[in-house]
């Protein structure tokens, strides 16, 4: 059986508006001198944030409008693949970017790591790639630096830790960033400002703002001291909380009444739809507002102060972008810069006892599957496959759809009965494309295989594949008691943002009810290689005696 599969894809996105600031004295009266990548005065850039791999297309076909760019946010782990995705696959080279890192987690945490030099490496590693990229970059270094509940750190080691960052990228030679200070937003910190940089540091004053009773005192104070300090200002973080949206006028209207006032000159709007911690933001995605709202952002998106992604925007910034790196000889490779890794087969066998032996084959030159060697046999509701009944007692079905014309065992396919939507199949050349489309104006949906019939242990399943260099493929047995899945990934753009690319887990099931997930193998794919990986599934036997059901998607 061949397959080509795309797994879906966290990708972060951003909105970015700007204005001219109140009382900003004409070119005429004098001259302006502008900060990095500050639009001129009465022009506003667009930037849509914070969503999955669809979010970027979705925004564009429910309101009409392009975006300046996108924000994601992001860690220094050491993983650019992330950053490569969203600089190419999501905001291209007519857009701008926005990077925010965070420093600690959202339950607060140390800045010693940065301070005694230990994520050096992983610092020089991103700034590299920002290097390489070229294009205009708006970067936080802390997002909500003032943030309370930040226990760990004081407003001078995140100084410290900001001013070493910056300084280091610039010892790099990284000219494409500018570089921006993020505030929280509300009042919950009254030394806020002690967490400013310097003017010699800060390019962009940010602040996030979501509820505007209770923020716009705090967020006009900011933008008076930015202003105060010749820097433009931004909102880092926006969007309706749940169900606020409900029309036009109960929050983006009087939001971008309120950005003009405050004369911000970025926006950037969470296009949230699956946040992976607050779940009050699950209704900001434009996808999931009521359609009127949409077309009315799109609608506003239209004046002449916006700017969007195009050939002249990084003139209209004062930008030129700079050529990408790439390799000139060598290997092939991706273009993030590493070396290229494309999977030809993936094996997974699995005892009753619950040793598991996974085999994952990366060369070019994959050895064929030997021919069954056991008796012909059948198994009932299964007439389009190809069964043996092995000498240990079990019985090997294969699926070729180059021999079988028809799908009707796979029922299960994405979830529905034929027709399918959101696949395309092709029976006569043999390839099964789980390959995710636009279906009508919907969402895109997430493919998926099932093979129809259950199966005990001892088992295995085996895939080959045409072409498998990206994103990630996830093989999963469903028993009643339990979930095994393995996942592999020759390139997904940020899985967790760690950067790894093989993996295996197991959760407990109760009651209906998810469990403790174990972690049994966690590694990196290597190129040009055989790879076996040995490991036990920490459940009891009974479990795994049980009927499971065989999912690839």
């Amino acid at each position: 059986m061949t397959m080509i599969t795309r797994g879906r894809v966290r990708a972060f996105l951003a909105i970015a508006l700007i204005c001219a600031p109140p009382g900003m004295a004409s070119a005429g009266e004098r001259e302006v001198v502008r900060a990095k990548f500050e639009p001129p005065d009465g022009k506003t850039m667009v930037l849509i944030g914070c969503d999955w791999s669809d979010g970027f297309k979705q925004y564009k076909h429910l309101t009409g409008d392009t975006p300046a760019g996108g924000v994601f946010w992001y860690e220094f782990n050491g993983d650019t693949d992330f950053f490569w995705h969203n600089a190419r696959g999501v905001v291209g080279e007519n857009g701008v970017l926005h990077v925010n890192f965070n420093l600690v987690s959202n339950t607060g945490g140390s800045l010693k790591p940065y301070l005694e030099g230990k994520k050096d490496a992983e610092i020089k590693k991103i700034g590299e790639a920002f290097k390489a990229w070229g294009h205009p970059l708006l970067v936080t270094i802390g997002t909500e630096c003032d943030f309370p509940g930040n226990k760990g750190y004081t407003s001078q080691q995140f100084i410290a830790v900001y001013r070493k960052i910056r300084k280091m990228w610039e010892g790099l030679g990284v000219m494409n960033v500018a570089y921006v200070v993020h505030f929280i937003g509300n009042a919950g910190n009254p030394r806020w400002t002690s967490y400013y940089p310097g003017d010699d540091l800060v390019d962009w004053v940010a602040f996030s703002f979501y509820w505007f009773d209770k923020d716009l005192p705090h967020v006009r104070e900011i933008a008076r001291i930015a202003r105060k300090h010749r820097k433009p200002v931004m909102i880092a973080e926006s969007g309706p909380l749940n169900g606020e949206a409900r029309s036009w006028e109960d929050w983006h209207g009087p939001f971008l009444k309120h950005a003009s006032s405050l004369g911000v000159k970025a926006i950037c709007y969470n296009n949230w739809r699956e946040p992976p911690v607050d779940r009050a933001f699950h209704n900001s995605a434009f996808d999931r507002l009521p359609r009127p709202v949409a077309e009315a952002w799109g609608r506003a998106m239209e004046a002449p102060s916006f700017l969007h992604a195009s050939p002249a925007l990084y003139a209209t910034l004062g930008a030129q972008a700079q050529a990408v790196a790439r390799p000139a000889d060598g290997p092939e490779m991706d273009e993030a810069g590493g070396e290229m890794i494309s999977v030809r087969r993936v094996s997974l066998s699995l005892s009753q006892e619950g040793d598991c032996l996974l085999s994952v084959d990366t060369r070019g030159e994959v050895p064929p599957i030997d021919d069954p060697q056991g008796k012909p046999a059948t198994i009932a509701g299964l007439p389009n496959a190809k069964v043996t009944l092995e000498e240990d007692g079990t019985h090997r079905v294969v699926y070729s759809f180059g021999d079988v014309a028809t799908t009707a065992d796979f029922a299960g396919l994405n979830g529905s009965l034929m027709p399918i939507d959101g696949l395309s199949i092709d029976k006569t050349a043999g390839t099964l494309l789980l390959t995710p489309i636009l279906v009508g104006k919907g969402p895109v949906k997430k493919s998926s295989f099932s093979f129809p019939r259950y199966q005990k242990a001892p088992l295995s399943a085996t895939i080959d594949f045409e072409k498998f260099d990206n994103y990630t493929v996830f093989l999963t047995l469903k028993f009643a008691e339990g979930l095994l899945q393995v996942r592999v990934s020759p390139r997904h753009p940020g899985w967790e943002q760690d950067g790894s690319r093989l993996g295996a887990t197991f959760t407990p099931i109760v009651n209906k009810r998810a469990g403790k997930e174990s972690v049994m193998l966690e590694g990196r794919l290597e190129p040009e290689k055989l790879a076996e990986y040995a490991f036990h599934v920490p459940a009891d036997p009974s479990i795994l005696g049980q009927r499971s059901e065989l999912n690839v998607h």
